[in-house]
């Protein structure tokens, strides 16, 4: 089956590090695709900076040297945000992200992304941080409750989520610490805010990549299965590896479910490309 990784980052040359790993190159990159099955995957970039590691400019590059790679920019928020997000959609950029500025969701600079980004039709794929400060990525509190606002403020946006403190809210919880947020969490799920969420808006989807997704489809079997099938249209398969020896249990965990009939191919198909190449309008895209 077709597969599209939605969520990767790689550099052009080897040498560099990421989270203290060696991060992986593009031909280290191609090969891991090959040997995983997946056709194409999207770049998620770390900077506007031209300069920087894992740049808007950098990941251009490596989608112009190989037809295997989509990719997804950054804003610099000391400049026009609008302006830049149209010269990177003209430039071949198919989205925002990976969204990672440690603001609040409802602050007025990622207001000002969103509504660039809504008009420019770039989908906004967002990594969700429990606080400010110490973690990473776009804030919000328990419940995201700032995330709905961003969903009904931004009705023709398309939202991304990924991240623990994202899938963490697949379940009821009683922990506030930001770090049980940025953990895990084992156990049955009883229905949390994002089956409440993407019921409400449609512009809500989800990013099934690194552990934080694999963890939210697998830690109930029965719960995992029934969220796939009632949102199989607004999953998008990913994995978000960085290094070359990363496994990622999902993939074959969403083969053996539709080998043993717990799933239907079409809802496979949708996960793993149909999805992608709806929302992006990738058919229509000329690329880099």
């Amino acid at each position: 089956m077709k597969k599209i990784d939605i969520h990767i980052h790689t550099s052009k040359d080897s040498g560099h590090k990421i989270n203290g790993q060696e991060l992986i190159n593009k031909d280290q990159m191609i090969k891991s695709m090959a040997k995983r099955g997946v056709d194409k995957s999207v770049l998620m970039s770390s900077s506007a900076k031209e300069s920087d590691l894992l740049s808007n400019d950098e990941l251009r590059q490596i989608c112009q040297d190989s037809d295997r790679f989509y990719y997804m920019s950054m804003v610099d928020f000391e400049k026009d945000i609008y302006e830049q997000l149209k010269r990177e959609k003209d430039l071949g950029s198919i989205g925002v992200g990976e969204l990672v500025y440690n603001k609040p969701f409802n602050s007025p600079e990622i207001f000002e992304l969103l509504e660039a980004a809504e008009s420019l039709e770039m989908p906004v794929l967002f990594h969700m941080s429990p606080q400010i400060g110490k973690y990473y990525g776009v804030y919000d509190l328990k419940g995201l409750l700032y995330l709905e606002e961003a969903l009904n403020r931004f009705k023709n946006l398309i939202f991304i989520g990924h991240s623990q403190a994202f899938w963490c809210e697949i379940s009821k919880y009683d922990d506030n610490d930001p770090s049980y947020r940025d953990s895990y969490p084992e156990g049955p799920v009883v229905e949390g805010r994002i089956g409440e969420l993407m019921r409400k808006y449609p512009n809500l989807y989800a990013d099934l990549s690194a552990n934080s997704g694999a963890n939210a489809i697998m830690r109930d079997k029965d719960y995992g299965i029934s969220f796939i099938k009632e949102f199989s249209d607004r999953l998008f398969f990913g994995t978000d590896t960085y290094n070359k020896d990363q496994e990622f249990p999902l993939d074959a965990y969403l083969e053996k479910l539709g080998q043993d009939g717990l799933i239907e191919k079409e809802e496979l198909e949708k996960i793993y490309y149909k999805n992608f190449e709806r929302v992006f309008k990738i058919k229509e895209k000329q690329g880099c």
